[in-house]
């Protein structure tokens, strides 16, 4: 037992440096540059840790090969309803939620608090995207927490999927302005960042559900979220091979008419790209 157990963290540890050798091609940089090699290094440390701290990433999981793509607003029920479904099946999944990774990375960073800038932004979700990954490699079915409000912003969680040939589905969650006030007195319980402000903000961001271009799930979280935590228990424990409800519809539909982004930070080169 003790050899297995060698032999895996061995096999973690090999891990962890092939994904930041990644994490170094996608970013384009050269390899022998100092400020690359200070984020190599940034990644690995990061990635280290949340291995350390995720009982999930030591051992083999239950499979099947499935990626739960949670999307949504803060306070639109995101973590209630993964809260739901874990009651149903607990130590089923490996759970991945942006607010946990990025106090990580913040730390590997040298900082006491977030800041949301471009390099903690780019470097929180490359690392993200390699706990999905490690979780998929090890048969963990992986549910991913983050808001993933344009398709463009849920890349980081498509490509470990597609690269493992998991079967995907996103669900939007959706809130009235009313219902999402009224949580605002209990963002602290999931350590969720969400404020007003960024409520407002990330309200303007969202664009067309259509435009995604994985199969997908749509729920009003005003109401009662268990029937649709049983669905999707059976589905990620693969108990089903689908839920009440999938569409799978792609199309190019126009923006919502709002003032028009002027850059954006890309998630995989932390550029600015001018629109």
């Amino acid at each position: 037992m003790l050899i297995l157990f060698l032999s895996k963290r061995d096999w973690l540890s090999g891990y962890i440096n092939n994904s930041c050798v990644r994490n170094v091609i996608k970013l384009g940089l050269p390899l022998c540059s100092g400020g690359q090699e200070r984020r190599k290094m940034t990644d690995k440390a990061a990635l280290q840790k949340i291995v350390e701290k995720t009982p999930e990433l030591r051992r083999d999981g239950p499979g099947p090969c499935r990626v739960l793509i949670m999307s949504g607003l803060p306070l639109s029920g995101k973590s209630h309803l993964i809260g739901l479904i874990r009651k149903r099946v607990p130590d089923s999944f490996l759970l991945v939620r942006s607010d946990e990774v990025r106090p990580v990375v913040c730390r590997c960073l040298g900082r006491k608090r977030p800041a949301y800038d471009a390099i903690e932004h780019v470097t929180t979700f490359l690392v993200a995207s390699e706990v999905i990954r490690a979780g998929l490699t090890l048969n963990w079915p992986v549910i991913v927490d983050a808001t993933n409000l344009k398709e463009e912003f849920r890349r980081w969680a498509y490509d470990p999927a597609e690269a493992m040939k998991a079967g995907i589905i996103v669900v939007f969650m959706q809130v009235t302005d009313d219902v999402a006030l009224a949580r605002l007195a209990e963002r602290d319980r999931d350590g969720s960042a969400a404020t007003l402000a960024v409520y407002n903000k990330l309200r303007y961001e969202t664009e067309p559900i259509e435009r995604c271009s994985k199969p997908y799930v749509v729920y009003n979280s005003d109401g009662d979220l268990r029937p649709y935590a049983k669905d999707l228990a059976n589905w990620i424990t693969g108990k089903s091979d689908t839920v009440p409800g999938l569409k799978n519809l792609h199309r190019e539909v126009p923006r919502k008419v709002v003032e028009p982004e002027r850059e954006r930070v890309d998630f995989y080169t932390g550029k600015v790209v001018k629109r």
